[in-house]
This record gives C-alpha cells, structure tokens and sequence, in this order.
C-alpha cells in the first residue's frame, strides 16, 4: 500500500507542477495556482505517510527522481521544451541513482 501512496504522491506533484506553470503565478490564473497549491498540500500529506513505511531516502530519490523525469517528458511533450543528449544523460543518471538507492535498501 504505501508503494501505491508513492506512486500517487509522484501523480500529484507532477500535476501540481504543471499547474504551477500553466498558472502564470498567483495572480495569472488564480485557479489554476490554487489547483497547483492544493494538489502540492496532498502530495506532501500522502508523501508523509509513504515515510513511515518506505525508508526515506529511498522515498524521497523515488519520488523527487521520479517527478523530475516525467516533469522533464511534459515540457518536452507538452510545453516544446527542446530534448537534448544531456538532458536524456542526465534522466538516465538519475534512473540510475534511483535504482541504486532501491537496491541497496534490500541490503
């Protein structure tokens, strides 16, 4: 259950940051900011509990490499940011580290 609650606090904090980009700021597009600012306050909430179940540094890479990866995939996708060979190296360091983390918690 808590691998479910991460992987929800992932779902959340890619939405709530898309939100915050599309927002323009509080004062843009103020539903979409609140929109970012309650979906980031259940991310956290949620992201809380995955704690207490799943060793927190293994969470926290989880979750922080996980965010930055698809966050990376919408501004490619979705907002035209340009791909590069680094950006795709550096998606792949993270992927790495991440799994790393994973596997040295089975130790």
């Amino acid at each position: 259950m808590a691998w479910l609650l991460l992987t929800v606090t992932v779902a959340l904090e890619v939405v709530a940051t898309t939100l915050l980009k599309m927002s323009d700021g509080p004062t843009g597009r103020p539903w979409l900011f609140a929109g970012a600012m309650l979906s980031y306050g259940v991310c956290f909430w949620a992201l809380s509990l995955a704690f207490r179940t799943i060793p927190f540094t293994v969470a926290y890479a989880i979750w922080a490499g996980a965010g930055m990866a698809l966050i990376v995939l919408i501004g490619v996708l979705w907002f035209r940011e340009p791909m590069t060979a680094l950006k795709l190296l550096f998606l792949a360091m993270i992927a790495v580290g991440t799994v790393g983390l994973k596997l040295l918690d089975g130790k």
